[in-house]
């Protein structure tokens, strides 16, 4: 599994033409355990990049998970 991937967030929905805004980064432990998720909008340059119109925007947001030796969740940090 890889370090971390990197899933686009999507402006109104899946459908064809749909906007992209932002990223979601999963970042995993070498165990492959998601250790972190990280919701993050674009820049204005990246939308250009990506090609994305439109100026809807959202609330960054992250989570960090912790494990316990069982592999059991043992903490769950959100932020916004």
């Amino acid at each position: 599994m890889l370090p971390n991937s990197v899933i686009p967030a999507v402006g109104g929905g899946a459908e064809k033409g749909a906007r992209l805004f932002g990223e979601t980064v999963y970042s995993f432990d070498n165990l492959g355990r998601v250790t972190q998720v990280v919701q993050r909008q674009f820049t204005s340059a990246e939308r250009a990049t990506y090609g994305a119109n439109g100026t809807n925007t959202f609330t960054p947001k992250r989570a960090n998970l912790a494990y316990n030796a069982a592999g059991q969740f043992s903490k769950i940090v959100r932020s916004a």
